[in-house]
């Protein structure tokens, strides 16, 4: 593979990792934070897709920031472009 389809295959599972912690977490906090029997059906439902949401989240985050980490400007002294 090349180095960009290994750095995209890195944040792929970095990504999966982190929906399955946040729907883990998120069932156990949502589940108990419901009252009654219907609620915590429907949290223990809605979890996985919070976790879906999540993780596409930090993989968009991931491919959309690192350009900007690798090859940035850090010296914070830009031109005007004007």
């Amino acid at each position: 593979m090349s180095k960009g389809a290994n750095v995209v295959t890195i944040f792929l599972i970095i990504s999966i990792i982190v929906g399955i912690v946040s729907s883990i977490l998120l069932t156990i906090f949502l589940t108990g934070y419901e009252a009654t029997t219907q609620g915590q059906i429907e949290a223990t439902y809605a979890s996985p897709l919070y976790g879906a949401g999540i993780a596409s989240g930090v993989f968009t985050s991931l491919l959309l920031f690192y350009p900007v980490f690798k090859k940035g400007d850090r010296s914070h002294q830009w031109e005007d472009f004007r």
